[in-house]
């Protein structure tokens, strides 16, 4: 008796994790997405910042820092 009060716990544990398994799945899947988006960003601003920089005397080297 106490061997199937124990499988139950541990069943009822088993479906416990595999909820959170899926809930971490989706916020692994939005951070990346995230991420991705945040990646995409900084690479547009790097082009944006090398394409100014032709543009603006190299004497204000500190101007790059303004995004950060």
């Amino acid at each position: 008796m106490r061997s199937y009060g124990n499988n139950r716990s541990l069943n009822q544990f088993y479906k416990t994790q595999v909820q959170h398994s899926k809930s971490i799945r989706l916020i692994n899947a939005i951070v990346q997405f995230h991420l991705l988006r945040f990646d995409l960003y900084v690479r547009i601003m790097i082009k944006l910042m090398h394409q100014t920089e032709h543009s603006i005397s190299s004497g204000s080297g500190d101007w790059e820092f303004k995004f950060a």
